[in-house]
Order: C-alpha cells, then sequence, then structure tokens
C-alpha cells in the first residue's frame, strides 16, 4: 500500500483554497476545479494511478482537511447534514479525480448521489452492507454489473471514527498466488451467482458469472463472500479456499479523520469488522468507462 503523508504546506494550501469553493453545487465543473487545484499542489498525483493499476492496488493520503465536516456528528439517518458545505467532499472528488479516475454514481442507490454518507443508519443495524454495524466480509463493489459498469475503484474519506473500527483490504493476487491452477481456473468459470448489494434499488439484481477473471493479462476480482454462491461442490471449495486467504492476508487501515483511502475494485477486495461506536466515511465511485459526475440508471 502506497502511503502519501500530505505535509503542512498543502493542508494549508487546501484549507485555503476549498474554503473558498465549498459552498459550490457537486457537479462536473466543480469536480474539475477540485482536481485542478489539486493537481497544482500536489503535481505528483497523477503518477500514483500506476500503483492502482499495477502495485498493491491501494493509496492511503494521511492528514487531509476535512474542513467543517469536524463539526458535526454522524447523521443517523445516512443523509448529509443540511447545513455542512462541500468541503470534504469536493477534497474526496478532486483527489480521487487528479488520479486520472472519473468521479459517477448510480441512481439506485443513495438517490444518485456522487457522494455517500458511509454512516451506521438507525434501524438499518443488521443490514450487511455500509448501512449497518455488523461485520461485513470481503466484497467488492456492484459484482453483480458487467465490468465496464462496475466502480472501477473506491474512495474512503473518514471523517470520524471513534469506535477505532478500521478498514480491511486484500489483494487478490497475493491470495491467487497460494491457489492451484484447478482452483484458479474454476474461480473463472461462470460457476458462480452473484446478487445486487442490499442499498441497491433494482429489478435486475441477480447474475451468473465468475469470481475471478483475467483482463489484459491481469487478474481481476468480483464478489462478495458473504452472498456470492457457488453452483456445485467443487466451485464452492475453491471460493472457500479463496475466503480463506483473503482473511489470511489481509491488511488492516486504520482510520484518523482526514485519511483518504483510494483503491481498486477490480484487484483488491476490502470489508471491515463489526461497528462499536461512531464511525463517518465518505464514499465515492469512480470508473474509467463513465465520465465524470455521471449518474447511471441501472434496470
Amino acid at each position: 500500500m502506497h502511503i502519501y503523508k500530505v505535509s503542512k504546506m498543502e493542508q494549508d494550501f487546501i484549507s485555503s483554497y476549498f474554503e473558498n469553493i465549498s459552498k459550490m453545487e457537486i457537479n462536473k465543473e466543480s469536480i474539475d476545479l477540485a482536481k485542478r487545484s489539486i493537481l497544482s499542489v500536489m503535481p505528483g498525483l497523477s503518477k500514483l494511478r500506476e500503483d492502482l493499476d499495477n502495485g498493491f492496488g491501494v493509496i492511503k493520503f494521511e492528514s487531509l482537511p476535512i474542513g467543517d465536516a469536524k463539526e458535526f456528528s454522524p447523521p443517523q439517518n445516512g443523509i448529509k447534514p443540511e447545513d455542512k458545505s462541500n468541503f470534504s467532499e469536493l477534497v474526496l472528488l478532486g483527489v480521487t479525480s487528479a488520479l486520472g479516475l472519473n468521479p459517477f454514481s448510480y441512481q439506485n442507490e443513495k438517490n444518485g448521489a456522487l457522494v455517500h454518507e458511509i454512516v451506521p443508519i438507525m434501524g438499518m443495524e443488521k443490514s450487511i452492507s455500509s448501512n449497518g454495524i455488523d461485520s461485513f466480509d470481503f466484497h467488492t463493489d456492484g459484482a453483480y454489473l458487467e465490468r465496464h459498469m462496475r466502480p472501477h475503484a473506491l474512495s474512503l474519506l473518514c471523517l470520524s471514527n471513534e469506535s477505532n473500527t478500521p478498514t480491511n483490504i486484500v489483494n487478490l493476487e497475493q491470495c491467487l498466488d497460494k491457489l492451484n491452477e484447478k482452483d484458479i481456473d474454476l474461480l473463472s468459470k461462470r460457476l458462480f451467482i452473484h446478487h445486487a448489494p442490499e442499498t441497491f434499488s433494482v429489478k435486475n439484481g441477480v447474475c451468473h458469472s465468475s469470481v475471478v477473471d483475467r483482463v489484459d493479462g491481469k487478474y481481476e476480482v468480483k464478489g462478495a463472500m458473504h452472498n456470492t454462491k457457488a453452483i456445485n461442490e467443487e466451485a464452492n471449495e475453491s471460493l472457500l479456499k479463496l475466503s480463506s486467504l483473503t482473511s489470511k492476508y489481509k491488511i488492516e487501515s486504520n482510520w484518523n479523520a482526514g485519511d483518504l483511502v483510494v483503491f481498486s475494485n477490480l484487484r483488491v477486495l476490502h470489508g471491515r469488522g463489526k461497528i462499536s461506536g461512531k464511525r463517518w466515511l465518505q464514499r465515492c465511485y469512480s470508473s474509467f468507462s463513465h465520465n465524470a459526475a455521471d449518474v447511471i440508471t441501472l434496470k
């Protein structure tokens, strides 16, 4: 995992500049403005994209400013506080875009918001999703979707983490190195059933597909260890082996306010343990296929 420690000079610039644009609406124009301002003070970011594509697949920024977010408590309804500015949202979107990724959203999830409030939602605590508090096993987001429709990367910005709950991440290739050729072959066949996440409101939320694919000479992954099902015992054994390896080779990414983690949704799986206190992250999806600020409607 590549760690980028944000300098005092970078913090001061971002704090000053983003305070001036924090009242802007979130759209293609404001995302581009945020991107250009981030690149002006952190010009090396565009080169870090290589790590997402060919390295470990995870970049962590430490100590980014979050503006007025620190004045608010995590919203128990999962909706951005009405009086909060877009300071942290534009930092999240600006850094993501500066890495060469295009932030987008689905109309079918959180009403198409480009930035999601990732908090335990009152009344949904038992949901096995970003809305709940129970342990959330390793998964990729949108696994049931075709590759060009799935998020190619995810960005998570920590606003508060009193619960001290880390995000667990694991690189696919580290796991595949421990599997035999037969297991990889089975995982690469259409022997698995994928389901839409609980947070998606869709009619066609099931598909038969593989868990592992080889694209341009590199392995990619899609699946959710808690609800991807194999259609025969042999395939299930291979899936269980992969699941066991994700736990063995996981890295715990602990959170402090202002930490931002960007990771490949094609090469990395993520999850977390049980949340036992206040925790507030913001998330955005990004893609190489969609345009910045696109809102996609799924069937």
